[in-house]
């Protein structure tokens, strides 16, 4: 076998799940799941940013023809928030079922729509695992860096939470 072989042969690993929320008298949890492909990857990450919806306006000070604002001048943006868990929700439905889609079983998003969520939120744990990747809520808790949000926040060094006061 070549290399080139050997290497596009990993897309076909199978991984064993255990999924606690499936598990009932007629079937005891255990789900077969493989990667996602470069490209299956590429279709979930664009299903979770078509459901990303802001809307950007320069308010009253706007510099006419800029993007900066001029003195005084502010620039608001609104996030559709509902969109954007439609979009990480059809995101998730994806991405497990192509990770169900093993030995000639097909799985269709809508499918996997009729799941449970703690069923499809379990498999996408599982499936984020194997293929190592990172969904937008992970990526954003990176750029923030400390996983709360811009504003900081937690637990300070004495086990307090951030601003509270001992006392």
């Amino acid at each position: 076998m070549s290399l080139k072989q050997q290497i596009l042969a990993g897309a076909q690993h199978r991984e064993q799940v255990h999924v606690p929320a499936l598990a009932n008298d007629d079937f005891d949890g255990w789900c077969t799941i493989r990667p996602l492909t470069e490209g299956e990857q590429g279709q979930v990450e664009q299903a979770a940013l078509a459901g990303q919806v802001v809307h950007s306006e320069l308010q009253p000070g706007q510099k006419a023809g800029g993007q900066q604002p001029a003195a005084g001048g502010n620039y608001r943006q609104e996030i559709d928030i509902a969109a954007s868990q439609k979009g990480q929700r059809r995101s998730r439905q994806l991405a497990v079922a192509y990770a169900l889609s093993v030995d000639g079983e097909q799985w269709k998003a809508d499918e996997v729509a009729k799941l449970p969520p703690a069923a499809v939120q379990q498999l996408y744990d599982a499936v984020k695992a194997l293929t190592g990747m990172a969904d937008m809520a992970d990526e954003a808790r990176r750029f923030r860096g400390d996983g709360r949000g811009a504003g900081g926040g937690g637990a300070a060094r004495d086990g307090q939470p951030a601003g509270a006061t001992a006392g």
